[in-house]
């Protein structure tokens, strides 16, 4: 068998470039896109590696809340004493929960606020997940040495 003309040789090195620029290409695409070229074994302990840490983070997220898992606390914003007349003030509740929530779960907390001179101040925030909506809580004091604290009455899981 004898070597054909040079042109025969050239249009096969042209096949063999085509050849191996198509495999870069399809090797490029394969990766911008996530798709992996690792074995079904190793893909599948991916998963169920991924999906052992997805179940560890719900068991970590409470489905219901109560009184015990919510800690309150309050920020002075303002202050305006009176001399003996007392004070004014403008509070902000901070609520920390001790588990994270489901975050399409939503919560009614009430609490009353202790420090007013005419007694408690009933309030209540709502928590959705990660997310909480406070309201600033005007107050007046007997005097300027009262401090402001609060006690949690009662949670409510709001239906949606």
């Amino acid at each position: 068998m004898s070597i054909k003309k040079p042109r025969d040789i050239r249009s096969i090195i042209d096949i063999v470039l085509l050849i191996l620029c198509v495999s870069i290409i399809v090797w490029a695409v394969m990766s911008l896109s996530g798709c992996s070229t690792s074995s079904p074994r190793e893909n599948a302990r991916a998963i169920q590696t991924q999906a052992e840490q997805q179940l560890n983070e719900a068991e970590n997220m409470t489905t219901d809340l109560s009184v015990s898992d919510i800690q309150l606390t309050f920020k002075v914003k303002s202050k305006q004493c009176f001399g003996s007349a007392g004070c004014n003030l403008t509070v902000t509740p901070h609520i920390t929960l001790r588990n994270s929530l489901n975050a399409y779960e939503t919560y009614e907390i009430t609490f009353n606020v202790y420090g007013d001179e005419s007694g408690p101040v009933v309030n209540t925030v709502t928590v959705t997940g990660p997310d909480l909506t406070y309201h600033d809580i005007f107050i007046g004091t007997s005097n300027s040495s009262t401090k402001v604290r609060g006690k949690v009455t009662s949670v409510e899981k709001v239906l949606n």
